[in-house]
C-alpha cells in the first residue's frame, strides 16, 4: 500500500510540473476563479489582495467533494491538524498551537462565535457543524486576536453559508449512499434547500436541511457500530434590503447529533487485579472494551441578526448573536473507580460506572463597526463588542448496571458536583490603514479587552458516595489587556504582492474550582491568566501566467508565553491535586505553500506543503508533563497534499460533461505527549490518505461515484487513555483513532 501511495504521489507530482512547463503554449487562457472572502471585516476582498494567510474552500468544491465536516477538507490546508475523538469532541490546531483549556482556534459561522469551552483533557468539544448549503469555508492563520478576540490564538475558521437570492426562485436537493470497510451497515445522507423570493428584490427567504444517517465501524459489548453519526440540522435566513443602502438578514439554525461511542478501538482487554475476568487479552478487530455505555448527544442552536448599512463614504454593520449549546457526554468510568477504590466487577454493581457531563453553554454576543471608503490614502475599521456567556456543567459518577451498562433506578452516586460560570467581556478594537504610495500599504490594528468571571460551584455528593459539603466560595476572575498588530503590504508588481506581518492572539484565563480540593485539604490559586502569542511571518503572493498560475508562500516564527498547563498541589497527605495554571513557554517555526494551476481550461491542478517545528523553550510546572526541547503534541513536521481535476464534454452536443477529480495528503510523524517519559506518550507514523470521484454534471444535476481512504489507510492517528495506565495497580489500554475506512458512495443532486 505504501508504495502505491508513493506512486500516486510522485505521478500527481509529474503531472502537476509538466502541465505548468506547458502553460505558456496555451492561447486564450482564462484566469483562476478566486473566492471572495469577508475575513478582514472590510467587506468582500479576493484573496490575493489581503496580505495575510488566508485559504478559502468554496461551497462548490465542498460539494462535489462530498464534506461533511472539518474531517473531510482540513488536510488540504498547510498548517491545520487536529485531535479527533468522534462528532462534537475535537481539537482544531493550526499551526502547532495547542493544549489543555479553551479552544486555540476561534471558530465563527458567519458573524455567531460558536468556539467550544474545552473540558477534558483529551478532545476539544468544537461543535460539528455540519456542510450544507455553503458559500465557503475559510481560514485565517496565525494570531486574529485584534478583529476576532479570544481564543483566535493561532487563527479563525469561519464558515459562511449561502444567503437568500432576491431576484428568483430556486430549489436544490441531493442524497449519497455509502458503504464503509468494517461498518454494521450502509450509510445515507440528504440535504435540500429552497429559496423563495417573498417581494421581488426586496425580501426572500432560504432554508436548507440534511439528515446525517452514518453507521459506524467500531463495536462495543452493547451495539455494533457505536461509533456512528447520527444527526439532523435545518436552517433558514430571511434576508430584507430594506433600502438600496441597507440590507437586514435574520438567521436560525438547529443541530442534533447522537453517537453512541468515540471513534477509538482498543487491541487489549482492561486487566485490573480485582477482576480476574479482564485479563488484559486481546480483542477483536476495531472493538471498544468499555464495561458501560456511553454516548455523546450535542444539540446547539444558532440566532444571528445583521444590519449592514452602506454609505457613500463606508459601511457600518451591527450584529447580534445567540449560540445556545447542550450537550450530553457519557463515558465510561469502570476502571477508574475499580483503581481508586479496589470495587470489583461486577458482583456488587458499584463497579461498573459512568462518568456523565451535561453542559449547557450560552453566548449572547453583539458588534458593531465601521469600515470606511473615503477618497484618499487612509481607511479605519472601528468597533465594539460586548459578549455574556453561561454556562451550567455537572460531573458526575454514577454506577450503571452490568448487563445493560445504563442507569437503574438501584444505581449509586459516588460523586456529583455542579458548577455554574458567568463571563462578560466588553471591547474595543480599529485598525488604521495608510496607503503610502502605489505600492506600500501600512496598517495597524489593536483590540482593549476587559474580562469579568464569576464562578459557583457546589459539592452534592463527595466520593465515594458521601454527602457533599454544598456550596464552595463565589470565585472571581478579571482580567484587562492590549493587543496589537502591524501589517505591511508591498505590491513588487501588479501580480505580486509581499507583506510583513506581526500579530498578537490571546486566549483568556479563568477559575479553578475549589470544592474538591478543599475536601482533600489542599490549598490552589483561584484562578489563572490569559496565555498570548506574538507572530512574526513574511510572505508573498503571487498570479501568474495570464492568471492561470497562484504561488503563495508564508514563512513565520511564534512566541507563545503563559501556556494554560496542567499544575499540581500536594496536601498533607500526599494526595496530589490537579489544576489549572500558567507556565512554561513554546516558540513555532514554520513554512507554508500553495500552487494552484489551470495548465488548460479543462484541467486544474492544486498543491500544498507545511513545515511545523514547534517545541518548548520552558520547563512546564510539572516537569514531567514537558521539559525544555520537548516537541508540541498533535503537530507533524511536515504535511503535502496534492490535488486535481480534469474536465470534458460528453456526446456531440455538449449537454453533458464528465469529470474525475482526486486528492492526496501526507502527513507526517507526531506524538499524542509532549515527554517521551511519559507513561501515556505514544509516537503517531506518518500517514496518506487518497480520495477518487468520478461524475457526470448536466444542466441541472450531477451523479458522482467517488471512494473515499482508497488505500484504507488505518495508520492510528490519535490516543484516548482513561484511568490511571499504572502497571501496579493494573492497565487499561488506550483507545486509538484511525482515518475513517475505506467508503465508496454514490452521490445525486438536482437543481431546480
Amino acid at each position: 500500500m505504501r508504495n502505491s501511495v508513493v506512486q500516486l504521489c510522485c505521478l500527481t507530482l509529474g503531472c502537476f510540473s509538466s502541465s505548468l512547463l506547458a502553460i505558456n503554449e496555451n492561447s486564450g487562457a482564462s484566469l483562476i476563479e478566486e473566492v471572495l472572502v469577508t475575513a478582514t471585516k472590510r467587506g468582500g476582498q479576493l484573496i490575493q489582495d489581503i496580505p495575510i494567510t488566508i485559504q478559502a474552500i468554496s461551497g462548490e468544491r465542498l460539494t462535489e467533494a462530498g464534506a461533511l465536516d472539518f474531517n473531510d477538507y482540513y488536510r488540504q490546508i498547510p498548517g491545520v491538524s487536529v485531535n479527533d475523538q468522534g462528532p462534537g469532541d475535537k481539537r482544531y490546531v493550526i499551526r502547532g498551537i495547542n493544549s489543555t483549556g479553551s479552544g486555540t482556534v476561534g471558530l465563527y459561522f458567519d458573524e455567531i462565535i460558536v468556539t467550544g469551552e474545552n473540558l477534558n483533557t483529551e478532545g476539544g468539544r468544537q461543535p460539528d457543524i455540519k456542510l450544507f448549503d455553503m458559500d465557503r469555508i475559510e481560514v485565517l492563520k496565525g494570531p486574529q486576536g485584534t478583529t476576532f478576540g479570544s481564543s483566535s490564538l493561532s487563527g479563525t475558521i469561519r464558515w459562511i453559508p449561502n444567503y437568500p437570492d432576491l431576484t428568483g426562485f430556486s430549489a436544490d436537493a441531493g442524497a449519497t449512499f455509502s458503504s464503509t470497510n468494517h461498518a454494521s451497515g450502509l450509510s445515507w445522507t440528504v440535504d435540500g434547500m429552497v429559496n423563495i423570493p417573498l417581494v421581488a428584490d426586496r425580501l426572500a427567504l432560504r432554508i436548507a436541511a440534511t439528515k446525517v444517517d452514518e453507521e459506524g465501524y467500531i463495536d462495543n459489548r452493547f451495539r455494533d457500530g457505536a461509533n456512528n453519526d447520527d444527526t439532523e440540522a435545518v436552517r433558514a435566513i430571511l434576508a430584507l434590503q430594506a433600502t438600496d443602502d441597507l440590507m437586514i438578514s435574520f438567521l436560525a439554525m438547529h443541530q442534533d447529533s447522537l453517537t453512541r461511542g468515540r471513534n477509538g478501538y482498543m487491541e487489549q482487554q482492561i486487566d485490573l487485579p480485582a477482576s480476574p475476568s479482564l485479563n488484559g487479552g486481546p480483542v477483536s478487530d476495531w472493538f471498544n472494551t468499555d464495561l458501560s455505555d456511553g454516548r455523546f448527544d450535542d444539540s446547539f442552536d444558532l440566532f444571528n441578526l445583521k444590519a449592514e448599512y452602506q454609505a457613500s463614504f463606508g459601511t457600518f454593520t451591527a450584529t447580534s448573536s445567540i449560540f445556545d449549546r447542550e450537550t450530553e457526554f457519557d463515558r465510561d468510568a469502570s476502571a477508574e473507580i475499580e483503581i481508586i477504590t479496589g470495587f470489583t466487577f461486577p458482583a456488587d454493581g458499584t463497579g461498573q460506572s459512568f462518568i456523565i457531563q451535561p453542559q449547557d453553554r450560552e453566548l449572547f454576543s453583539n458588534e458593531i463597526r465601521f469600515a470606511s471608503d473615503w477618497d484618499g490614502p487612509l481607511q479605519v475599521l472601528f468597533g465594539g463588542f460586548m459578549q455574556e456567556e453561561d454556562r451550567d456543567f455537572r460531573s458526575a459518577v454514577i454506577t450503571v448496571d452490568s448487563e445493560s451498562g445504563q442507569i437503574t433506578p438501584n444505581s449509586l452516586t459516588l460523586l456529583d458536583r455542579l458548577v455554574s460560570t458567568e463571563v462578560d467581556e466588553v471591547a474595543v478594537f480599529g485598525e488604521l490603514t495608510w496607503q503610502a504610495s502605489d505600492r506600500l500599504t501600512l496598517t495597524g490594528g489593536f483590540r482593549w479587552f476587559d474580562f469579568d468571571l464569576t464562578e459557583n460551584a457546589t459539592a452534592v455528593t463527595g466520593f465515594p458516595g458521601r454527602p457533599g459539603s454544598g456550596p464552595g466560595p463565589e470565585l472571581t476572575s478579571s482580567e484587562s489587556d492590549t493587543i496589537f498588530k502591524f501589517n505591511l503590504g508591498y505590491d513588487f508588481t501588479d501580480q505580486i504582492l509581499g507583506y510583513v506581518l506581526f500579530s498578537q492572539g490571546f486566549r483568556a484565563g479563568g477559575t479553578n474550582d475549589q470544592t474538591a480540593a478543599s475536601i482533600a485539604g489542599v490549598t490552589i490559586p483561584a484562578g489563572f491568566g490569559s496565555d498570548s502569542v506574538d507572530n512574526y511571518e513574511f510572505g508573498i503572493k503571487s498570479t501568474l501566467l495570464d492568471g492561470r498560475l497562484i504561488a503563495n508562500a508564508a514563512l513565520y516564527y511564534m512566541d507563545w508565553t503563559d501556556i494554560q498547563v496542567r499544575q499540581q498541589a500536594e496536601a498533607p497527605s500526599g494526595l496530589r491535586f490537579t489544576y489549572r495554571g500558567n507556565g512554561g513557554a513554546a516558540e513555532v517555526r514554520g513554512l507554508e505553500v500553495e500552487l494552484q494551476a489551470y495548465p488548460t481550461d479543462a484541467l486544474q491542478l492544486g498543491f500544498t506543503y507545511g513545515y511545523t517545528d514547534a517545541e518548548l523553550t520552558q520547563n512546564l510546572p510539572v516537569q514531567s508533563d514537558g521539559l525544555d526541547g520537548d516537541k508540541l503534541e498533535y503537530v507533524p513536521k511536515h504535511t503535502f497534499s496534492v490535488n486535481g481535476r480534469f474536465e470534458r464534454p460528453l456526446g456531440s452536443n455538449g449537454g453533458l460533461t464528465g469529470f474525475v477529480s482526486g486528492d492526496l495528503s501526507w502527513v507526517d510523524d507526531q506524538a499524542n505527549r509532549l515527554r517521551p517519559t511519559s507513561i501515556q506518550y505514544r509516537e503517531i507514523g506518518a500517514y496518506s490518505l487518497a480520495n477518487l470521484r468520478f461524475g457526470v454534471e448536466g444542466e441541472s444535476w450531477s451523479a458522482i461515484v467517488g471512494v473515499n481512504n482508497l488505500f484504507d489507510e488505518d495508520e492510528t492517528t490519535a490516543y484516548i487513555f482513561n484511568g490511571g495506565s499504572q502497571p501496579p495497580v493494573g492497565f487499561v489500554p488506550p483507545a486509538m483513532v484511525r482515518p475513517w475506512p475505506r467508503t465508496f458512495y454514490l452521490s445525486l443532486r438536482k437543481s431546480f
